[in-house]
């Protein structure tokens, strides 16, 4: 087990219980359809530029069984 930075503290009925998905990273495939679209926009008068990249995507786990979820985990 290794320590989480950013474990969320303000779920569930008494704020401090979360769902926790145990795997390895390496078990998760992940699937990115081909046509992605960007677009951007300049705003000259706050000297920004914003883009925007849609795309469809989708996860799954190669081996469903060596997966495991908790839920209602408590700090």
């Amino acid at each position: 087990m290794r320590p989480i930075p950013l474990w969320p503290e303000n779920l569930g009925a008494t704020n401090d219980r979360t769902a926790v998905l145990l795997t390895n990273p390496k078990n998760i495939h992940v699937g990115i359809w081909r046509q992605i679209r960007i677009e951007s926009a300049r705003d000259i008068s706050e000297g920004t530029l914003k883009v925007v990249a849609t795309l469809r995507f989708d996860a799954k786990f190669a081996e469903e069984s060596g997966t495991a979820k908790a839920i209602n985990v408590q700090l």
